[in-house]
């Protein structure tokens, strides 16, 4: 269901969107950016096949011109 502006004003909305994206912005800025793409070393759960999949072509596209 979508709720209606009376239901849930736009500040609140806006208020946890944003504090969302400051705890995402910590994590990211405090992850080490050049991590290698050796998928080969890491321990992995099936819910991280989407994940593994995109870094996969990522990993091809870095070596040889995509397509």
């Amino acid at each position: 269901s979508n709720d209606t502006e009376a239901e849930v004003p736009e500040a609140d909305i806006t208020a946890w969107e944003r504090a969302i994206a400051a705890e995402d912005r910590d994590i990211l800025e405090g992850t080490d950016y050049d991590t290698p793409l050796d998928l080969e070393q890491e321990q992995h759960m099936a819910s991280d096949k989407p994940g593994i999949l995109m870094r996969r072509q990522l990993a091809q596209c870095l070596s040889q011109p995509c397509a």
